[in-house]
This record gives C-alpha cells, structure tokens and sequence, in this order.
C-alpha cells in the first residue's frame, strides 16, 4: 500500500488504470462548513456532473464543526477498473486528498 502520487512526488487523487483502493483522506478547508468527497471508477479526469461517471467508490460527507478530516478507510480493498475520478470535492483544502493505492 503506498500514497497515490503525481511524477513529481505530490498526493495526487486522480488517476487513470487499474489497481487497489485502500483508503482516502482529504483535509477540511473551514471547519464551520460541511464538506463532501466523491470518488468514482472512471477515467482518471475530475468530474463537473455528477452523472457522468459511475460507479461510486466513496462518498463521504463531514458534518461541520465536528470533521477535520474526510477519513475513509475500507475493510477489504476496492479493485478499480478504469482509474479514479474526483467530484464534489466541497471545502478541502486543495493538494490535501491523499488516495492510498496498491
């Protein structure tokens, strides 16, 4: 299991391919607002529409004043045929989503 990272080096949330999801963590922007963070099985791309791309891997949603973090950690990992693609990524802070990949 290791971070999903760009060529750089950098937490990277989105990806093209097939492997493992074992988990995902992304960093509130304000905690006095709700946050939210989903991840599809799709083509690697960060999606506008919510209706464009499914299957759902997450959706996780932070209630305010209470989640620092959006946590979600999977008790047997999930195989991602087409990649990973981002949407709703609602008040977090931006270079702070961590996907742990396999």
């Amino acid at each position: 299991m290791y971070m999903q990272c760009c060529f750089a080096g950098f937490p990277m949330p989105v990806k093209a391919g097939k492997f493992e999801v074992f988990g995902v963590r992304a960093t509130v922007n304000k905690l006095d607002a709700a946050s939210r963070l989903t991840i599809y099985d799709g083509a690697g791309k960060i999606v506008d529409d919510d209706n464009t791309v499914k299957p759902i891997i997450c959706d996780i949603i932070g209630v305010a004043t209470a989640d620092a973090y959006l946590v979600e950690s999977f008790s047997e990992p999930i195989k991602v045929r087409d990649g990973i693609s981002v949407s709703n990524a609602e008040n977090l802070v931006g270079g702070r989503t961590i996907v742990f990949v396999r």
